[in-house]
């Protein structure tokens, strides 16, 4: 081969070489725009911007990004005097740092100085690798190559936003927050000047370090840059380096923990496509719509009743507070204190349990927009109700019945017999279907035959938050909104639920002290100074015990127990959560009593018999006024005060009744319709019973019967009875229910002789085995005969 072919060789090989040196160092020297993204972090804040929790990234860093225009300019000069302070005018290295830094350390004999511009430290925080000749080199190539690729501005925010400043912090926004306690643009200079110390060595400048007089140190020397690069003036660098710096305590916010839980799983849920949510990426402050103020007094509540609760074997308790208008949470205590203790960290705002009584308020409602009026006659009377999966025996929480009482009466004193005699009018389907538009069947599976007349005292398990959202659509005029948590969230559609006269009057009632009087009358925490709706609720074994108190403007819940499900020692509702609902209402309402509900249209006020709750006549000994949905208005005479006002006439539907009060030797006013002054004295009594007596004509079994029917109401047909072979005086009492009253009852078994009663027309029958046929017949030969088996 020639020269010349030689030559060319070897400059073929030399360019080839070049080129694959120069393919080798622009893929090592590459940066990818995706690690310009930092991993986001997450700031959650109350609805005025105090801090609930502070997240961080994946690394267990802390960083907010703030926009560079926000960043003011005293903090930008302190870093750049203290870092780089020919930034503005070099593309990305800066060779005569770089020669005096080379000299200085010659002449010293070690490192002095680095000369890094902060387009290489941004480099070195995008791309970390171990420090060596090689990888320097390559730093100063990226430098250059970012340059490139961004602007000044941009590289120079990057770095703000990104500068580790120790104690897991990058960034001037989350040092200055965590540091000083206030945002970046509110800091002064000598406090820029601390933030601007920091990396050259974070953890030997360490503000909570064993050596503060260190960082005071090259704080001073960063104002002396400062001053020497002309950002700040002779009296203003003397000012400075004797202002007094104060950094708060060394702690990252950590307030209303169970509602920031609740938050983030809401949060995540989004993310994960099953909510809608906002997009997750980058740094986010999530503002949300709790009132730390507020949520801070919650919780010292919860605390001071502690010891009380205690006292009564229930470890635990939970608050709800809701700004109706939105329905949005203002304040959320999932537990007396969040910990191992008495399983604190679970959040008994969200957890499923019986609410009890708790449901009623919702089923008047419906039965107002129904038909049903505050002086409408429910029964409030023990008896069997049958259904295909068995039978229900209702009690009153005291084992007393009150036999007629008015619709307002009911509600008011939470009696469990007159809520399932009207839910069993009402249809316990329609009720259902209320409560899920209310969104308070979370188990959707379980339809209502699963729930049955038990639905309205607290079968279907539900959640505190739902529960005060559903008292909160009462509150709103029958409106009902999911409750929401973000602030930027707009606020869930309404839902209409009830008519805004049905929802007035029932928040009217659960505000009316006197109607509440015989059931609460000496319940402190149900008597507040000042009208505010309230409703208790108590699960089987006092389990749970709930109070739920509203205006229009807050709704306030509170739940008392054990997260464990342990019964408590007979801890009500009204005993054991009322008075925290009374102390949170207290501070709520510290400045004013609460605005009173507003009567909205469709409404007006007429007079009522308050025992028959029908158009007062002449002879009613007393009358009053009530609220009425309009055209609802009774219009028909009493019929209870027909011949005297000495006497209340009752249907024959509460013979039993009268008749137990008077064995009981408790009399009263209370006599049967139709009975006349020369009755037996039964007729002039009232009583408490447990068994059934004569049943509401509207539910007798048999389609069309005749208004003058009786009925076999024990046993019923079918009835199969195991005799205990150790007894030998074992009697079933037999019981029939007349529409109207009827002097006497022949009751007839098999072929034994007939006996006849009077009212309440029950007989004591001894048991026999054996199958039999029971009849009963009124004097004019109307009948009703069933069969049993007793083995």
């Amino acid at each position: 081969m020639s020269r010349r072919g030689k030559f060319i060789g070897f400059c073929l090989v030399l360019a080839a070489a070049v080129g694959s040196l120069g393919g080798w160092i622009e893929r090592l020297t590459r940066i990818d725009p995706a690690a310009l993204q930092a991993a986001p972090c997450l700031l959650v804040t109350d609805r005025h911007g105090a801090w609930l929790r502070f997240i961080p990234d994946r690394t267990g860093a802390r960083h907010l990004a703030v926009p560079f225009e926000r960043i003011p300019d005293t903090v930008k000069n302190a870093f750049l005097a203290a870092e780089d302070h020919n930034f503005w005018r070099h593309p990305g290295i800066d060779p005569g740092a770089m020669a005096r830094a080379a000299r200085d350390s010659i002449a010293a004999g070690r490192i002095v100085s680095g000369a890094s511009t902060i387009t290489q430290q941004v480099v070195r925080l995008l791309l970390p690798v171990e420090r060596s000749a090689t990888n320097k080199a390559l730093e100063l190539i990226r430098a250059l190559r970012l340059e490139r690729m961004l602007s000044k501005q941009e590289i120079f925010e990057l770095y703000l936003n990104r500068v580790p400043l120790g104690n897991q912090l990058e960034g001037i926004e989350a040092a200055a927050r965590i540091y000083f306690g206030r945002s970046c643009d509110a800091l002064n200079a000598a406090e820029a000047a601390v933030l601007a110390a920091l990396p050259k060595a974070p953890g030997r400048f360490n503000p909570y370090g064993s050596e503060p007089d260190r960082l005071l140190q090259r704080k001073n020397w960063v104002l002396g840059r400062m001053h020497a690069e002309g950002f700040l003036s002779a009296a203003e660098l003397d000012q400075e380096r004797r202002r007094a710096i104060s950094f708060q305590p060394k702690q990252f916010p950590f307030a209303a923990p169970h509602f920031v839980d609740f938050v983030l799983a809401r949060e995540n849920a989004a993310r994960d496509g099953t909510e809608p949510g906002p997009d997750p990426g980058g740094d986010r402050e999530l503002t949300t719509t709790l009132d730390l103020v507020l949520q801070e007094r919650v919780e010292r509540v919860l605390a001071s009743h502690q010891a009380r609760l205690n006292h009564f074997g229930a470890r635990q308790a939970t608050a709800v507070v809701l700004d109706n208008a939105a329905c949005s949470i203002a304040a959320m205590a999932g537990s007396i204190h969040y910990g191992g203790r008495h399983l604190g960290f679970n959040n008994g705002a969200t957890a499923l349990r019986s609410p009890g009584s708790a449901l009623k308020p919702l089923l008047y409602a419906q039965a107002l927009d129904a038909g049903f009026t505050t002086a409408s006659i429910l029964d409030d009377l023990a008896r069997e109700y049958r259904f295909p999966g068995g039978s229900y025996f209702p009690a009153n929480y005291d084992r007393r019945s009150y036999g007629p009482v008015t619709l307002r009466e009911a509600l008011a004193n939470s009696f469990n017999l007159s809520a399932v005699h009207l839910l069993n009018r009402i249809g316990y389907q329609a009720f259902y279907d209320v409560l899920k538009r209310l969104d308070l069947i979370n188990f959707p599976d379980r339809g209502p035959d699963y729930y049955g007349l038990g639905m309205v005292v607290g079968n279907p398990e539900v959640t505190l938050v739902q529960l005060a959202a559903a008292y909160a659509a009462l509150a709103n005029g029958g409106r009902f909104r999911v409750p929401t948590w973000r602030t930027e969230a707009a606020p869930a559609e309404a839902v209409r639920v009830f008519s805004e006269p049905a929802a007035f009057i029932t928040a009217d009632i659960l505000s009316d002290p006197s109607a509440r009087a015989i059931t609460f009358a000496r319940a402190h925490g149900m008597n507040p100074p000042y009208r505010v709706a309230l409703k208790t609720g108590t699960s089987s074994r006092y389990r749970d015990g709930w109070t739920v108190g509203f205006t229009p403007a807050h709704t306030v819940a509170v739940w008392v127990g054990n997260f464990d499900g342990r019964p408590t020692a007979g801890l009500s509702g009204s005993s054991g959560a009322a008075p925290i609902v009374a102390d949170i209402l207290t501070d709520l309402y510290r400045l004013g009593p609460p605005a009173a509900f507003t009567p909205p249209p469709g409404l007006s006020r007429a007079p009522v018999c308050p025992v028959s709750g029908m158009k007062p006549g002449p002879r009613c000994p007393q009358w009053k006024e009530d609220w009425f949905i309009t055209g609802t208005e009774p219009d028909t005479p009493c019929t209870v005060h027909r011949d005297t006002p000495l006497h209340h006439e009752l249907p024959a539907r509460f013979a039993a009744w009268v008749e137990r009060r008077r064995l009981q030797g408790n009399a009263g006013r209370y006599r049967l319709e139709g009975a006349g002054a020369s009755s037996d004295a039964a007729a002039d009594a009232l009583t408490e019973t447990t068994t059934a007596g004569a049943a509401d004509p509207a539910r007798l079994p048999a389609a069309g019967i005749a208004q003058d029917a009786i009925v076999i109401t024990q046993p019923r047909a079918g009835t199969r009875l195991l005799l205990d072979r150790r007894r030998s005086d074992q009697v079933l009492t037999l019981q029939a229910a007349v529409a109207r009253l009827q002097p006497y009852v022949t009751w007839m078994v098999d072929d034994a002789a007939p006996i006849a009663v009077g009212p309440p027309y029950s007989l004591e029958w001894p048991l026999r085995p054996g199958r039999h046929r029971i009849l009963a017949e009124t004097p004019d030969h109307r009948s009703d005969l069933v069969e049993i088996l007793v083995e």
